[in-house]
């Protein structure tokens, strides 16, 4: 990543997991002087309106395709398989903080020189192995923000020893990343909002709105307390909702990756050991860890006779 990128990221970022502040458009009237600012703005607002319809309304994860596979020698079955490639097929889904993913065309990482890459200590912290030592490498995802189409521009500071050039693109992208740790796919809806969404909340209900959803069926009343919890969900008192620091860019990355899947590499006893367990034969891939997003399509499809 560039250093264009990690400022253009970090600001999306900034942006993107702030969900509070209101949204500002543009008013144009005649003979009135715009500049770079009421331009970013205009784009600013109709950008981070679709961010958070998705977010809100959709929810984060797949909707199609982005499969995990593994590609290598399957002649070394037994040995290490310096060829042997995590690829990612094309596909379309939102991350979690409601920002689109479309992948176009496959991507790989070779594992080998990702884990070369990784010291002890940077794998240690996050490893969590099974009881029979497996370690789980997962696949994660989320949206990037690319600079490219560099331009001359104005220079900003006195003497800049170095060109003044300045992106005049900013390209939607995708970031891929291995972590070594166990994913637990929740059931918390909106990632950047740590909300209850449990029977904590019922004790919220009035008498009359507890009578009400006595008086449901069963069916009913799982349903329509499901939908009670949500009405109170954003209320201030007690711990209904932990508002996140949202100036914090390590929440906001971390809110935003999804994970596709889990690579797991069997019987790993000691880190110093693990390139020699890089095979097909020694990895298992389990691409149903990953949310999924059910769009209206699927869901007529699905109920039609």
């Amino acid at each position: 990543m560039s250093n264009d990128d990690k400022r253009y990221d970090l600001d999306s970022l900034d942006d993107d997991i702030n969900f509070s502040s209101p949204l500002r458009r543009v008013s144009f009237e005649a003979g009135m002087l715009l500049g770079v600012e009421a331009t970013q703005s205009e784009q600013d607002y109709h950008r981070r309106r679709l961010v958070r319809h998705q977010y809100w309304f959709h929810g984060y994860g797949t909707l199609l395709g982005m499969a995990i596979t593994l590609d290598g020698d399957e002649s070394k079955i037994e040995e290490l398989d310096k060829s042997l490639t995590i690829n990612v097929s094309p596909g379309i889904g939102i991350d979690g903080l409601g920002r689109e993913l479309m992948i176009h065309e496959p991507y790989c990482i070779n594992l080998f020189d990702w884990l070369a890459s990784q010291s002890e200590t940077d794998l240690a912290p996050g490893v969590k192995r099974s009881d029979d030592n497996d370690l789980r490498l997962i696949i994660s995802v989320r949206y990037l923000d690319c600079a490219s189409g560099l331009q001359p521009t104005m220079a900003t500071r006195l003497n800049d020893s170095t060109d003044a050039v300045s992106p005049s693109r900013i390209s939607d992208g995708i970031l891929l990343e291995i972590e070594a740790s166990r994913s637990e796919v929740g059931e918390q809806p909106w990632l950047a909002h740590d909300l209850a969404l449990n029977d904590s909340q019922d004790s919220k209900f009035s008498a009359t709105e507890q009578s009400q959803l006595d008086g449901l069926s069963t069916e009913q009343r799982i349903l329509t307390t499901q939908q009670a919890r949500l009405v109170y969900a954003l209320t201030k008192d007690a711990d209904a909702q932990k508002q996140p620091d949202l100036t914090s860019s390590r929440l906001a990355e971390s809110a935003a990756r999804i994970p596709l899947a889990e690579l797991r590499v069997a019987n790993v006893e000691d880190l110093s050991q693990l390139e020699g367990q890089i095979n097909l034969n020694n990895i298992r891939v389990n691409n149903l860890i990953r949310p999924f997003i059910h769009s209206n399509a699927q869901i007529a499809r699905r109920t039609s006779p």
